[in-house]
């Protein structure tokens, strides 16, 4: 337990901070979801020395809606789930059907938005394949990352990864990535090639 015993989530304030995030940020959270608040809440109150999840909940409304406090709990309660070539079949259809279709029209710049970017596996795999797909055909993409949790966006912009991920990733597209060696041997990093987000 934190610094202070015996923190107790009471359905009210579960329902406060329900209504809190979803206003927020969209998520939509179910009464099965208050532990989860509860345990993802509970050092956070610790580390602002407030004893109680009432008290937390007054001290969150006393914060206007872009008080840092107010991007600290969404980040708090946000799940991030992202990886390498996540649901692949998005990626076949972007290849096999959207591209050449795209391609037809005309166009010099394709722009794509990956919206839940997380820590950014799935916008740099984006990235790799327009890279490998459009890479001296004279059109360029862009691609924009956003994620509501701002802590793992600031992940995504160093591009460095754990090197055991390269496992998930197709050999053709592991020219984009510089592998550390010595001190750093276990990371890797998405290359020049790529412009970071």
């Amino acid at each position: 337990m934190g610094l202070f015993e015996n923190k107790i989530l009471t359905d009210e304030d579960f329902l406060y901070f329900k209504e809190k995030i979803f206003v927020s940020s969209g998520i939509n959270l179910n009464l099965s979801k208050k532990t989860l608040v509860q345990s993802r809440l509970n050092a956070h109150l610790d580390r602002l020395k407030i004893p109680t999840f009432h008290e937390y909940r007054s001290y969150l409304e006393s914060r206007p809606a872009n008080d840092p406090e107010v991007q600290s709990f969404i980040n708090l309660l946000t799940t991030n789930k992202t990886e390498w070539f996540r649901e692949n079949e998005h990626f076949v259809y972007l290849v096999n059907k959207f591209i050449p279709v795209w391609k037809k029209q005309g166009k010099k710049k394709l722009k794509v938005w990956s919206a839940a970017s997380s820590s950014g596996e799935e916008a740099y795999t984006l990235a790799v394949i327009l890279k490998n797909l459009l890479d001296k055909t004279g059109i360029d993409f862009e691609i924009i990352g956003s994620d509501i949790d701002t802590n793992v966006l600031e992940f995504a912009k160093n591009g460095v990864y754990k090197k055991d991920q390269l496992i998930n990733i197709p050999n053709e597209y592991h020219r984009y990535f510089d592998l550390g060696t010595q001190d750093i041997k276990e990371w890797m990093k998405i290359n020049k090639a790529i412009n970071l987000m």
